[in-house]
């Protein structure tokens, strides 16, 4: 790679990012051949769903949360999830940078930016998307799984009313 294209590459990457590139960046160095790494991302452990959708990943953010929903019934599998996301975050942004990166180069540099920033960036509505989303499916939930404390309230009451008689 020429050092022009490599500040062209420099230049998208940075308005694939966003803000915090000086991060990312520091995490790719040095691994640009590397089909996969590990590093590690805390707020993709701490939030992965919702990292991903900040970073623009709403399929993947879908199926974490799919995949979340039914990793519920197998104990620990929660913590395992978040864990491999932590570690692969940045390897797999990275691909996704790649990705989008590699679909500019036939573009004009005026169609690079607009696509780069369309499919880049960061989104916070996402985040609150995200979260309504969450919160719905949680009342949804519990709404249509009750977990049966009013039958045992009620059976207590029922007790209770016959030891008085």
């Amino acid at each position: 790679m020429t050092e022009e294209q490599q500040k062209l590459y420099e230049r998208k990457a940075e308005l694939f990012v966003g803000e915090n590139y000086g991060y990312y960046e520091k995490q790719w160095r040095g691994r640009m051949m590397q089909q996969n790494f590990c590093s590690w991302n805390w707020a993709a452990f701490f939030f992965p769903l919702y990292w991903l959708v900040y970073r623009k990943m709403y399929l993947e953010g879908f199926l974490f949360g799919v995949i979340t929903l039914f990793a519920a019934i197998i104990p620990g599998s929660r913590l395992i999830l978040h864990i491999l996301v932590g570690i692969y975050a940045n390897s797999y942004y990275r691909k996704r940078e790649l990705k989008v990166l590699a679909q500019t180069r036939q573009l004009t540099e005026w169609e690079a930016i607009q696509y780069i920033k369309k499919l880049g960036g960061t989104s916070v509505l996402g985040i609150f998307a995200a979260l309504l989303i969450t919160v719905f499916v949680a009342f949804t939930g519990i709404i249509l799984f009750p977990t049966g404390e009013k039958e045992i309230n009620l059976q207590s009451v029922r007790y209770k009313t016959l030891m008085i008689q």
